[in-house]
């Protein structure tokens, strides 16, 4: 099938729909895929901190793994219903013309311009942070922003979860009360659960959030392990 992106003609071999959180390649690991946003929006993530979002129609994905062979280095996660054009042979695509390698180039160019324009940001904010002693806090408040993990119970099995909002507040399953506010001290997170008016917090290992990942629930005095299940 052809499509024609920002003035060049293309050939592509399906459309793939994804839903917001899901992740459309993984920083580590190989694909062979590229992938062209038709529509919709991303965000670029490295070592678990969001270097910079892609809403661009014909921003390109994969193409350096795809090519080289090697594990991608970032992590592509959909914040927003999308729609992508999946090329599966990524030389045969490059060699069309020399235009189609002119475009990917100048697409690879400004894509570094703005990884690196953001790292160099966010480095210069860690580095101030380590000298006031905050530099966790911080990793672990940018990583929380709008998420939503879900995760067992380890009281009563029961499915639970806890939306973190942007605003520093957050929403327990099974409560009707409006949102908690909670501080962020290293990988912990503080708040005091209102179902039971008695404080409460999230202990985790690092500062992201994974599928599998675990971490320790205190409340009521106990401290207690579990897994998350799933992260939106």
């Amino acid at each position: 099938m052809q499509i024609t992106l920002n003035g060049l003609q293309f050939w592509y071999d399906e459309v793939a729909n994804y839903s917001a959180g899901q992740e459309l390649l993984r920083e580590g690991r190989k694909h062979g895929s590229i992938y062209l946003l038709k529509k919709g929006a991303v965000e670029i993530i490295k070592q678990g901190q969001r270097i910079t979002t892609c809403n661009q129609r014909g921003d390109m994905f994969g193409e350096v793994s795809a090519l080289t062979g090697e594990p991608c280095t970032t992590t592509v996660r959909v914040l927003e219903p999308s729609s992508f054009l999946v090329v599966e042979d990524a030389n045969s695509f490059l060699s069309q013309n020399a235009q189609t390698a002119l475009s990917v180039a100048k697409l690879l160019a400004r894509r570094l311009a703005a990884t690196t324009e953001s790292h160099s940001q966010q480095q210069a904010l860690l580095n101030n942070s380590r000298d006031a002693d905050s530099a966790q806090p911080i990793q672990m408040v940018q990583c929380l922003s709008n998420r939503r993990i879900y995760f067992q119970s380890p009281l009563d099995q029961e499915l639970m979860w806890i939306h973190f909002h942007p605003d520093h507040s957050l929403t327990l399953s099974g409560t009707a009360s409006s949102p908690i506010p909670f501080e962020a001290d290293g990988l912990n997170i503080k708040f005091t659960n209102p179902a039971s008016d008695t404080a409460a917090s999230l202990a985790f290992n690092e500062a992201r959030l994974e599928k599998g990942d675990e971490f320790i629930l205190n409340h009521q005095g106990q401290s207690l392990g579990t897994i998350i299940l799933m992260v939106e």
